[in-house]
């Protein structure tokens, strides 16, 4: 949580390494009773006036495009998309991984697929 000027901005951050299709990362790769539990404390923060972000941190070289694997946990995909209608922001970060070092590729432009 950071704080500035008494206003609250709440940010997550889910590591994506999953991926089923070439280019494409999903989240998430098995049922997360947390995670959507997580996305449901989100919507009470939202309600209450904060500001919140979730960070999909893209941990593969191979990823142009990201998507929730609603196949794999129809509960997460409904939760996120309560909240994209309460104003939940979301970011897609591809990170650039060596031997030596991750970080994140700023560069890159991920595009996300879901429409619901």
């Amino acid at each position: 949580m950071l704080e500035k000027n008494k206003k609250k901005t709440w940010i997550e951050v889910k590591n994506v390494t999953f991926s089923r299709k070439e280019g494409i990362a999903e989240f998430p790769d098995s049922i997360t009773q947390r995670g959507t539990k997580q996305l449901l404390d989100m919507k009470n923060l939202l309600i209450k006036g904060d500001r919140v972000i979730i960070i999909y941190l893209i941990q593969r070289n191979d990823s142009k495009y990201f998507k929730l694997a609603k196949d794999i946990d129809e509960k997460y995909y409904d939760a996120f998309y309560t909240l994209k209608k309460l104003g939940v922001e979301t970011l897609y970060y591809r990170c650039k991984i060596n031997e030596k070092n991750i970080y994140i590729d700023n560069k890159t432009k991920i595009k996300f697929l879901n429409e619901k």
